[in-house]
């Protein structure tokens, strides 16, 4: 693409490093755009090198070298880049210098295959009232046959089940992509929005529909109400934070109402349609 990024990442923090080559040109402002859209980093410009280490092209003649060869990972493996720099001594009768990256991956720890991983049960379900009496009833229930006269093992083990089975039936697993401000409350009204779907005939599905957009009013007030609370909890514990001077708490707090940052650089023209390379002509455009 003979895309040279330069060393600039005004606008690009997220793309790139400050330890590229050269200056950018307009391909490199596109290749730096598409990383940012596609949530890719540039490797080559991480780390610092000498400039000998960094040129991946030499003209014929000798006298133009430039960094136009590069190597680009998703940013989920940015920390796994370890370096990236040229082999100069790689016999490739090119005049292209062979680029290296050195990755170390975590290797995740095997599981034993007899065994079934399964997801957490929604304990946050017990905030609410209604749900914890049923819970603390159900395992009263299912553990005062548990006499003392047995081996405590035993008694751990029927105790155990009783817990689990009535997680099970009272709470349900926690959802694959729950959201933590989400009540139990709400919850149990989602799942009652979930049920009132499952018609069989066209009778049933009017009735069902009509249900169905009762519930589902419902269930948008109450999380309503709980992204509000949320929000209101969150400016609360970032008020006192403030007041006991814990920077790192605020942070925190901040971090957790914004959110996941988005690169929102866009490619910046002059009237002709040519990209802007220069930051003092992109400001003035």
């Amino acid at each position: 693409m003979n895309a040279k990024v330069g060393c600039v990442n005004t606008d690009f923090e997220n793309v790139m490093g400050t330890n590229g080559l050269g200056t950018a040109n307009e391909n490199g402002e596109l290749l730096k755009v598409f990383c940012g859209t596609n949530n890719l980093v540039i490797g080559g410009t991480l780390f610092p090198h000498k400039t000998a280490h960094k040129i991946t092209w030499v003209s014929p003649d000798g006298s133009t070298k430039n960094q136009i060869d590069h190597f680009c990972i998703n940013c989920l493996w940015r920390r796994s880049i370890m370096n990236v720099r040229n082999k100069r001594s790689a016999d490739i009768s090119s005049d292209h210098y062979l680029v290296i990256a050195e990755l170390k991956l975590r290797v995740v720890r095997a599981n034993d295959p007899g065994t079934i991983r399964s997801r957490k049960f929604n304990i946050g379900k017990l905030k609410s009232p209604q749900i914890s009496n049923a819970f603390y009833s159900n395992v009263e229930t299912e553990t005062e046959n548990v006499s003392r006269d047995i081996p405590i093992d035993v008694q751990w083990e029927r105790i155990k089940a009783a817990l689990i089975s009535t997680s099970e039936i009272v709470l349900g697993k926690l959802p694959k992509s729950c959201k933590k401000w989400i009540s139990g409350e709400t919850w149990a009204k989602i799942d009652e929005r979930r049920k009132a779907n499952n018609a069989k005939t066209r009778s049933d599905v009017r009735r069902a529909r009509q249900a169905y957009t009762l519930i589902d009013t419902s269930v948008k007030r109450l999380c309503r109400r709980d992204k509000r609370k949320w929000i209101e909890s969150i400016a609360e514990e970032a008020e006192t934070a403030a007041t006991i001077g814990n920077s790192k708490l605020l942070y925190n707090c901040t971090n957790r109402m914004i959110g996941n940052k988005v690169n929102m650089a866009v490619p910046i023209k002059d009237r002709d349609g040519v990209l802007l390379t220069d930051p003092k002509d992109q400001l003035k455009r």
